[in-house]
């Protein structure tokens, strides 16, 4: 999956680790600066940006998934299932049920 963009030139995606290479700086004829970073050290990148410029960056992400080709959703999906499964699995999470979920959003909502 690539995700093409303003910052972004290639993404790496393994369900063993994520692994984002961007572009520093402005090629103009010189060899691009890279740095690798992983997804933790971006998101604090990310979230020292300015308001405005974070909700320019979340609607082009949102954008890029749209254009996903059925095989690319169901490949994400799939790899989200087996994500919430594992938590299930190893006591990182609480299960709960959907009656539940529903109460407390209407409560929150009210």
């Amino acid at each position: 999956m690539v995700f093409k963009g303003q910052f972004f030139s290639k993404e790496l995606f393994s369900t063993a680790s994520l692994d984002l290479t961007i572009n520093l700086g402005y090629t103009m004829g010189r060899k691009e600066k890279r740095k690798t970073m992983d997804l933790a050290a971006l998101e604090t990148e990310v979230l020292k940006l300015n308001p405005r410029s974070r909700a320019r960056l979340a609607e082009k992400l949102l954008q890029s998934l749209e254009t996903l080709s059925e095989a690319e959703n169901e490949q994400l999906w799939a790899e989200e299932a087996l994500r919430r499964h594992e938590e299930l699995e190893t006591d990182t999470t609480v299960a709960r049920s959907a009656e539940e979920v529903f109460r407390e959003a209407r409560a929150r909502l009210s």
